[in-house]
């Protein structure tokens, strides 16, 4: 079984390094900020990032003045997923959480992105914390909380392809590989301000 301290320690090493790199970055006009998926789209991407392997949207809200202090025009936020790992059920409050990142970008075009989905069949013991299911309920309760024109609805481009168990997904499960990356960046690209 995963033992979520164990996991806990392993990204905390890393979270105040990429806070000291978040806080050298040059302005910027668009941004993405996020967890994981966030941090390995840098290999396909030239937006500027803000991805944490692990991070929640409390530690997001936590770091939001990496964001403003970048002054950025457009910011993508990519979170939430960390959030049925590490947060307690009876006091996760992804949405709320949400709303409050988006409520603190004050001139800033803000999206916030519905989850992506996972093969569920290869994420092993953490389908017994994280499931397609969790995941849709999140997705809809993103849908009912923003406009949707504030909303990068990810969820139904990869379902049939997480379903399929097609080839978008590193062995985990869980994060994109090249070929879902290729999606990722298509959808983001509609976003991106020069």
């Amino acid at each position: 079984m995963i033992d979520i301290n164990d996991l806990r320690i392993k990204i905390n090493r890393d979270y105040k390094s990429k806070l000291k790199k978040f806080g050298k970055m040059n302005k910027t006009k668009s941004l993405i900020a996020g967890d994981s998926m966030v941090a390995y789209f840098m290999k396909y991407s030239s937006w500027s990032l803000q991805g944490i392997p692990g991070d929640t949207t409390e530690g997001l809200l936590n770091r939001i003045n990496l964001i403003q202090k970048l002054n950025p025009k457009i910011v993508i936020i990519h979170i939430g997923f960390n959030d049925f790992i590490f947060i307690d059920e009876k006091k996760r409050s992804t949405v709320s959480n949400l709303k409050k990142i988006s409520e603190k970008l004050v001139g800033i075009k803000v999206y916030i992105c519905t989850p992506i989905p996972i093969v569920e069949s290869r994420v092993g013991e953490l389908k017994k914390i994280i499931s397609n299911e969790k995941l849709s309920i999140l997705r809809k309760e993103i849908l009912d909380n923003f406009d949707p024109v504030d909303i990068i609805d990810l969820y139904p481009n990869f379902l049939q392809k997480a379903i399929e168990n097609k080839n978008l997904y590193n062995e985990d499960g869980i994060h994109l590989n090249k070929n879902g990356y290729q999606i990722y960046k298509k959808i983001m690209e509609l976003f991106y301000e020069d």
